[in-house]
């Protein structure tokens, strides 16, 4: 963790996005040390009714939140990349191709795997999963080793045992490698992405905005999905994901998708932009797609 703030100072490199080295405290009671700084600082929260905000001060708005787990022992059989939710796909992809870029498993024997939940890190207090009400970062990713996650690095539980001797240094050094390139990659590149219809917490009618809504974001009918990039390396192609499935992959401008739903649900509408480098940036909204008479949408919303 020090060894990537060291080589971000060294090499004069400034993040587009900023970057905190935490060492939490009290993860044996339960995350403890995790839970004190959500207490302590205002975090934007994340939650199936879109971006819940608070105004009364300056928010951190957590894009990405790291955990780094057991690296460098010989005797587990994966890396495994965790990410907080099955629509994190594209996420997953992208780390497991900076893996095979780098040549990871072909260096050192060892598979590339990944679980879509984050569990038994810190990771988990910020990033509970779909089914909570909230969450307080956009995306969760834990670094890990199958079959011992979580576990010490002698691969046992609590054991008097738990000591570095089994730390095989080249395989420290090439697990470390990996890391570093994600999260370097996720956070340095001057990449934007930007969902610029529909607006949040609006109503259209067959692609037209209507009008404000106090809560949600609706649409009735077709609707074009439009995307703004912004990126100093050129962009490659913009994916297009409604739940977490791809629906049109666009290299060129204007980046839209003409959306046709035929379901009366809630939809998450996830757009992801790669430059010419294989650097990824993204963003996401939620929308009620209503498909019954507008007139209804009234008693909709007196009902929630």
């Amino acid at each position: 963790m020090l060894g990537i703030a060291k080589y971000l100072k060294d090499h004069n490199i400034i993040p587009e996005l900023t970057l905190k080295f935490i060492a939490w405290g009290g993860h044996e009671w339960y995350f403890r040390g995790a839970k004190s700084y959500l207490k302590t600082h205002n975090i934007k929260k994340y939650g199936c009714q879109g971006q819940l905000k608070s105004s009364l001060h300056e928010e951190e708005d957590i894009v990405y939140i790291f955990s780094l787990g057991n690296f460098g022992f010989n005797n587990t059989h994966e890396m495994c990349f965790n990410v907080g939710d099955k629509c994190d796909l594209p996420l997953m992809r992208f780390m497991k191709n900076v893996a095979k870029e780098i040549g990871y498993t072909r260096g050192t024997g060892i598979g590339v795997s990944g679980e879509y939940s984050v569990y038994g890190q810190e990771t988990y207090v910020f990033y509970h999963g779909s089914h909570y009400p909230e969450r307080y970062c956009m995306h969760a990713i834990e670094f890990d080793r199958w079959p011992y996650p979580g576990y010490h690095r002698d691969g046992c539980n609590h054991t008097k045992g738990d000591v570095l001797s089994e730390i095989n240094d080249t395989l420290f050094r090439a697990d470390c490698r990996v890391i570093a390139e994600i999260i370097l990659r996720l956070t340095v590149p001057r990449l934007e992405v930007e969902i610029t219809k529909p607006i949040e917490n609006s109503f259209y009618y067959r692609d037209r905005r209507l009008f404000t809504l106090p809560r949600k974001t609706v649409v009735y009918g077709p609707t074009d999905i439009t995307v703004r990039v912004d990126s100093e390396n050129g962009v490659s192609r913009v994916i297009f994901y409604i739940d977490g499935f791809p629906r049109k992959i666009d290299i060129f401008k204007p980046y839209i998708y003409r959306w046709r739903e035929f379901r009366s649900f809630e939809h998450t509408i996830k757009v992801i932009a790669y430059d010419k480098m294989g650097n990824y940036a993204d963003d996401e909204l939620r929308v009620w797609v209503w498909r019954t008479h507008p007139i209804l949408l009234f008693l909709f919303f007196i009902i929630n």
